[in-house]
């Protein structure tokens, strides 16, 4: 029955009385309208509805992923899923307060139905952001891990690198030759002034060493300071030359 036929059989049975300066044709129009917009709620209500079920099989898959410890694959299309869906909402919810309004009789029953719809994409929203906060703290922390292994063997090659040169210096000092005539007694000597301000300077390498000791992780710290004992072990013997 169309709201022609409803109108007038209101109007003849006197159940509805026209306000003044009102034409039945008025009326016939605005029905006409409100149930346009029944009939296009229940076909984007569908479409709202399928968009979010497509948003939730993206967000399953990205949590099947979290769970076997891979990176994210469909993160940006799942936002952009949700974000149509919230424009859609929105629509559908100015449709609805047009049917209010307009005091239809499927108004109540349309705006619950968007609602729900509602519902579920705020749930799928709050799940992806949690989704999101914990990869991004997982992946926070794995760098934190990656960024104090790499520290710890810089420090390891520093310590390497402090005593070679302490036992190439070591050797150059034992080895070294005075010259047979006073140029070359000229030329070791200043060798050999150039290599003691060289040790005086090397005491800050080893302050900063002692320092670097607490990028180094537990299991490798007694190590590491035995390492760098020895250095300064053999250092203090080469200063003593």
């Amino acid at each position: 029955m169309g709201p022609r036929v409803v109108l007038q059989g209101a109007l003849q049975e006197g159940r509805l009385q026209l306000p003044p300066g009102f034409h039945p044709t008025d009326i016939e129009k605005e029905l006409e309208r409100l149930q346009r917009i029944v009939t296009k709620l229940q076909t984007e209500a569908e479409l709202c509805e399928e968009q979010l079920n497509q948003a939730d099989t993206l967000l399953q898959a990205e949590l099947r992923l979290q769970s076997s410890g891979k990176a994210p694959q469909h993160a940006a299309e799942l936002q952009r899923e949700l974000e149509q869906a919230d424009a859609m909402l929105r629509a559908l919810f100015a449709d609805v307060q047009a049917l209010k309004d307009g005091r239809h009789a499927q108004g109540e029953q349309m705006y619950r139905r968007v609602y729900r719809l509602h519902e579920r994409l705020v749930a799928l929203r709050s799940e992806h952001a949690l989704h999101a906060a914990s990869h991004a703290a997982a992946a926070a922390a794995t760098h934190a891990a990656l960024r104090a292994e790499r520290d710890e063997a810089a420090a390891l090659r520093y310590v390497q690198e402090l005593r070679r040169w302490v036992e190439e210096n070591a050797r150059r000092v034992a080895e070294a030759e005075w010259g047979e005539d006073l140029p070359g007694v000229e030329a070791q000597l200043e060798m050999h002034r150039a290599l003691h301000r060289s040790v005086c300077d090397f005491r800050a390498k080893i302050e900063r060493a002692r320092e670097d000791e607490a990028q180094v992780s537990v299991g490798q710290r007694s190590a590491y300071r035995d390492a760098l004992d020895t250095v300064e072990h053999n250092y203090n013997a080469l200063r003593g030359y």
